[in-house]
């Protein structure tokens, strides 16, 4: 997967989340994959980076998975590979997605 994956997703009104080591330092990265979507809204506050597309899309940013508690997702992409067999991680972004289908990546 990679960045330009999870705005696609996003920009389509879904709800995406970036986890893992650096991923609230990857905002500009999808920032400038988002640079021909007019309207678009960064936050870019400390723990709560997002950006929302006008079509009611998001992309949320977080360090761990403890991040996404309370958030639903259609989404998410980790960014290392070692989240994508860690149980705990896993075990935590299962609510995130209610009866929907888990679609998790891992962003190279």
């Amino acid at each position: 997967m990679s960045m330009q994956q999870a705005v696609d997703t996003a920009r389509r009104g879904y709800h995406v989340a970036v986890i893992g080591a650096g991923a609230r330092h990857r905002v500009g990265e999808a920032e400038r994959h988002a640079s021909d979507v007019s309207g678009i809204i960064i936050f870019r506050a400390n723990g709560r980076e997002r950006i929302t597309f006008p079509g009611g899309g998001s992309i949320y940013f977080y360090r761990d998975a403890d991040g996404a508690r309370g958030t639903t997702l259609d989404a998410a992409y980790l960014t290392d590979i070692s989240l994508a067999t860690d149980g705990r991680t896993l075990k935590t972004l299962e609510p995130c997605f209610h009866d929907q289908p888990h679609r998790i990546g891992v962003l190279i």
